[in-house]
């Protein structure tokens, strides 16, 4: 199964890293949005991708940037957003993603392979579902409800999807500095 397109997350507060932009956060020397996509070629990706993200956070050449209107709204416009960026058929898998969990990518392959009904999520060491950085059948995307402010557990678990360890800890995020040190030794280690 191939990936067709990546919707990314990149915008937010940033509030525990002192108010940065969390696209625009380096780590390691590069930005986590670079990162991102630094790992989104690795695997071999050549889908559309399509950024959440304010105006003044700059994105790679050939990528879609959108934002929810109005803006602020939490992840769950920002995903509609980015699905209305999609010319693409019903029965296209889609790739969500964060910019702070920017080794995510290393997870797609695998969960490509596990695609079965609305689509696979991973799932950290407890057990939690990690719906936004899964992957979907674009049907079932566009059938969900993404209120403002809304909850992404209410939003994405009706969905009838596999879960998935993520034995690695690839779907780590960036929302400390602790945080910011964990993956820059991670990244020193790859």
């Amino acid at each position: 199964m191939e990936l067709a397109a990546v919707i990314v997350q990149a915008g937010g507060t940033g509030a525990r890293l002192g108010g940065a932009s969390k696209p625009d956060y380096v780590v390691g020397g590069r930005r986590l949005l670079d990162i991102f996509f630094d790992e989104l070629a690795g695997i071999g990706f050549s889908g559309k991708a399509v950024v959440i993200a304010p105006d003044g956070v700059k994105v790679p050449e050939g990528v879609v940037r959108t934002l929810e209107d109005p803006p602020g709204g939490g992840p769950l416009p920002g995903v509609a957003a980015g699905l209305a960026e999609l010319d693409l058929g019903d029965d296209a898998v889609v790739g969500l993603a964060t910019c702070d969990a920017p080794l995510a990518p290393r997870l797609y392959p695998w969960l490509l392979e596990r695609v079965e009904c609305d689509g696979v999520v991973p799932a950290n060491c407890e057990g939690w579902p990690q719906y936004l950085h899964g992957v979907y059948r674009l049907s079932a995307l566009r059938a969900l409800t993404f209120e403002r402010h809304g909850s992404i557990r209410g939003a994405f678990g009706g969905l009838d999807v596999a879960r998935v360890e993520d034995r690695e800890g690839w779907c780590i995020d960036v929302d400390t500095p602790e945080d910011a040190e964990a993956l820059a030794a991670t990244l020193a280690r790859l």
